[in-house]
């Protein structure tokens, strides 16, 4: 895994606690709080990836929270095998998620964070191209009115940090989340 795996994966985390989960969910607070956690600590993720392990999730967003809490396991679990199952599951939750709903800006975010921080050669990377592409294009204020404004703001540090976006997408993206009425 890369060096700044863990620090990606809990931004990824933040921007998802800042969003709506399920309707069986703790509430905001209380998820948010276990998000943070999840990231420091190992029994707090292994309690996150307990809860979405309850229920099936129906909706894309909540498929693709369900794939981070997966991902973020993979910071915490010191065994390879499982470490790899992991990975594995979360891109494939991801992938399932895009496949439900493949307009959806967050969606395909998550699926790009979660694919970009994997080693290409284990070929868990594949839609890391079209998912830049997308976000490219559909990084506007029509496609993330739902989005909270410190969410949007984590996601663009990300992209900005991962050198996959030019600074004139960085910069477009800024003026899109910047100029919000």
């Amino acid at each position: 895994m890369r060096i700044n795996l863990s620090l990606k994966l809990a931004v990824l985390l933040l921007f998802c606690a800042t969003s709506y989960c399920n309707s069986q969910s703790l509430s905001e607070n209380e998820l948010r709080k276990q998000l943070e956690q999840a990231r420091f600590n190992e029994d707090a993720a292994v309690e996150l990836v307990d809860y979405f392990e309850q229920y099936e999730p129906k909706k894309a967003l909540h498929l693709s929270f369900k794939a981070t809490a997966y991902a973020v396991m993979c910071i915490h679990d010191k065994n390879l095998i499982r470490r790899l199952k992991l990975c594995k599951e979360a891109v494939a939750l991801a992938d399932k998620a895009v496949l439900k709903d493949q307009s959806n800006l967050e969606v395909r975010f998550v699926r790009y964070a979660i694919q970009s921080q994997i080693p290409g050669i284990l070929g868990f990377s594949d839609n890391v191209n079209e998912d830049i592409q997308f976000l490219k294009a559909s990084f506007t204020q029509k496609n993330f009115k739902n989005i909270p404004f410190g969410s949007l703001e984590e996601m663009i540090a990300m992209m900005d940090e991962s050198k996959d976006f030019s600074d004139e997408d960085i910069l477009r993206m800024k003026q899109e989340v910047y100029s919000l009425p």
